[in-house]
């Protein structure tokens, strides 16, 4: 009978020689800069689309209900670009992180820093749980990145 001693490291999931709450972390930051930079593009594309369709076609009663609806939203292709910049903020923080980069992840504390005071503010003045609990979400994040993923990262770059 072979009496290996367990360790704590015994019972650690990890992807590709990443922790298992580092990999969640990235992927949700890729997944939601994706998402952020193609809402980005289709921001600024739609308003180009719309204005050359009304040019082309004024009468089109599809086309001036939707122009209606986009121009509810104040300088649009500014927004687009917003979006396109906060979606590749997320792609580096993520990449950066997932090769253990102690710069990335100071970046990302301060980012969560701030996502969470908005968070709180948002919450506090919204009357949904969702808020509350995105704001949750938040602050279990920034406590990964501050305590417990300091124990992963071998490397000080």
């Amino acid at each position: 009978m072979n009496n290996e001693k367990i360790t704590q490291d015994t019972f650690r999931i990890h992807i590709k020689g990443r922790p298992l709450g580092l990999a969640v972390i990235v992927f949700y930051k890729l997944i939601w800069g994706v998402i952020e930079m193609i809402s980005g593009l289709l921001m600024l594309w739609s308003s180009k689309i719309i204005v050359g369709e009304l040019i082309e076609d004024p009468q089109d009663l599809f086309i001036n209900w939707i122009a209606r609806h986009i121009l509810i939203i104040p300088h649009v292709s500014q927004w687009g670009v917003l979006f396109l910049i906060l979606g590749a903020t997320k792609l580096l923080l993520a990449v950066g992180l997932w090769y253990r980069s102690w710069a990335m992840r100071k970046a990302l504390i301060v980012f969560f820093i701030a996502l969470l005071l908005f968070s709180v503010y948002h919450a506090s003045r919204s009357s949904t749980g969702i808020a509350a609990l995105a704001a949750l979400a938040d602050a279990a994040v920034l406590y990964y990145l501050w305590k417990i993923l300091p124990r992963h990262l071998d490397d000080v770059t």
